[in-house]
């Protein structure tokens, strides 16, 4: 890996430099642009557009050009996107009055409004053309707040669509929602595609998946999981389906950049951290992002915003922003290739709704799995968990669930196993599962983990929270933790008891105190549940938490 500092605040000018965007054009010149703020790091006042060009695949840069500089006003969100089949490249930005500021614009007390600008190169970025507004087509009159990237746009391989990742808010609601732009007339003119299911997300870039669906990678407010949220088009953006939290791309509520390596493999950038800007680390992905295995630190000290882009002879870049004491300090770049990206030892999760992750419509619900996260390092440990909500030894085979586990098995990871809760409900065919056919799957999962190289862990299923009348704890699972144990015991692998250690923690809170670890909510307290729930299976945030608390203290002796 090679690294340069493209920018270093306080010179040039400048007070600040902010928000890295990077393209390619059809010469494979590298373009690097960037806000230049001149009174400070603040998002308000007199900024500029700054470019950047190489035409040596990024060894040697050109000094920095103004694109775009509207005397004391803000000018910035650079989201550049190349025209393949024309050579034009696109930049599509943003552009307020300086003196108003960000929460004015959001409350409308501000003198203007947010509008959307869009210049255009035809030499390679060497002029520009003077910014078109293009507000009345790409936004409408409900939203206020507005922003454009930031990062680089795709053109899609079979229809040269041109698409723009954007976010707003709404004036009314005062939510914020991610969006696309985009052109089917090679830039000449932009029209407003399709905004995301659900709030709580901004920021965003898209990206081409191997069967032409995009796929809109967008930072989350969403404090429960501290991950990047995700949704697929399967026409070219002006719909967006399902919309869900990437629990393996934790971020600490901040910008990142998603690009394609080639046919199936995606490229991520952000700061790898739930707790601060920092840690910025590029992960790749050779399933069309389902899952992120591979990784490369480029900071491991404070940083924020990214931007990827492929260069010629199989040099991929990333453009972010990092500094010794501060994120904000320099703007540089990182030049390296696909094979330094390593592979991080994986913890695989395999069981039922207990330890499961949650979409955003069941919160506060939360499986224990999800609270493993929040102890791990995952740039040393990365966590993929395949828990799915009432699931059994026996569906999880039936399903095909374990054969896609388990071909994802390499030597020195590591697969936690625990089922129960589904295998003895008699009265549901599909997932009841006989004592002595749990012991046969269990077995069988300890056996193929092992011919992986893998190293299988055995969980007991968690204790429900169960007291009778008079406040006494009891279990309702029968003979099926025994039988767990039974199998560790035969196979010699280790065992965590989560089933007694479970029991423990519920007997010492006693019957009511308990139930501050479970689903338990009254009417109208939370819009997920507006007829309240008494769920004594499933857990909380906190109730995660404890559970996963103590896994960790008895696997952490062993993995690390």
């Amino acid at each position: 890996m090679k690294t340069e500092v493209l920018w270093k605040s306080g010179q040039g000018g400048y007070k600040s430099y902010r928000i890295p965007a990077l393209a390619v054009t059809k010469k494979g010149t590298v373009l690097a642009f960037c806000e230049g703020r001149r009174a400070g790091a603040g998002d308000s006042g007199a900024i500029e557009i700054l470019l950047r060009r190489s035409t040596d695949n990024g060894a040697h840069w050109s000094e920095q050009q103004v694109v775009w500089a509207d005397g004391g006003n803000t000018c910035g969100n650079p989201a550049p996107v190349v025209d393949l089949q024309t050579g034009t490249i696109w930049l599509l930005l943003t552009w307020n009055r300086g003196d108003d500021k960000e929460p004015q614009i959001i409350a409308q007390t501000s003198k203007d409004t947010r509008r959307v600008f869009v210049t255009s190169s035809v030499d390679d970025g060497v002029t520009w053309a003077t910014p078109k507004e293009i507000t009345e087509s790409v936004k409408l009159p409900e939203w206020t707040w507005y922003a454009t990237g930031p990062g680089a746009g795709i053109q899609l391989g079979k229809t040269g669509r041109l698409v723009v990742a954007c976010d707003h808010i709404e004036a009314k609601t005062k939510r914020y929602f991610s969006h696309v732009i985009y052109s089917d007339d090679h830039g000449a003119s932009w029209k407003l595609g399709g905004t995301t299911p659900r709030d709580q997300v901004n920021e965003c870039e898209v990206v081409e998946r191997s069967d032409g669906s995009l796929l809109l990678n967008m930072r989350s407010y969403d404090p429960s999981s501290r991950a990047r949220q995700v949704a697929v088009s399967k026409d070219g953006g002006l719909t967006w389906g399902e919309q869900r939290p990437d629990f393996s791309l934790i971020e600490p509520i901040c910008q990142a950049s998603v690009r394609r390596a080639d046919s199936k493999t995606l490229l991520f950038s952000n700061p790898a951290s739930r707790e601060a800007r920092k840690n910025l680390t590029v992960r790749v992905s050779s399933d069309d992002g389902k899952t992120w295995e591979r990784r490369l630190t480029l900071h491991s000290g404070p940083s924020a915003y990214s931007d990827l882009a492929v260069l010629k002879r199989n040099t991929l870049a990333c453009l972010y922003e990092c500094g010794d004491k501060g994120a904000y300090e320099t703007i540089t770049l990182a030049r390296f290739a696909l094979k330094e990206l390593t592979r991080t030892p994986t913890i695989f999760l395999a069981g039922d709704s207990t330890m499961a992750e949650k979409l955003p419509e069941k919160r506060p619900e939360t499986g224990w799995g999800e609270g493993l996260r929040l102890l791990v390092d995952e740039s040393k440990l990365r966590i993929e968990n395949h828990a799915m909500n009432g699931r059994s030894t026996k569906s999880f085979l039936a399903e095909k669930r374990w054969e896609a586990l388990i071909g994802r098995v390499r030597k020195g990871d590591w697969v936690l196993i625990q089922f129960g809760h589904n295998d003895q409900a008699k009265d549901k065919g599909e997932r009841y599962t006989p004592p002595d056919d749990y012991k046969a799957n269990l077995t069988r999962f300890v056996a193929e983990v092992r011919q992986k190289g893998g190293t299988p862990v055995l969980l007991t299923p968690v204790m429900r929270r169960r007291f009778d009348p008079k406040g006494e704890f009891f279990d309702t699972h029968g003979v099926y933790p025994d039988l767990v144990r039974e199998v560790a015991a035969a196979t010699k692998v280790l065992l965590i008891d989560h089933h007694r250690l479970s029991e423990k923690v519920l007997r010492e809170l006693g019957a009511e105190p308990s139930r501050k670890l479970f689903l338990q909510l009254k009417p109208g307290e939370n819009p997920n549940y507006p007829k309240g729930v008494e769920d004594n299976t499933h857990f909380n945030a906190e109730g995660a938490k404890v559970m996963a608390q103590l896994v960790w203290e008895v696997l952490s002796l062993a993995v690390t």
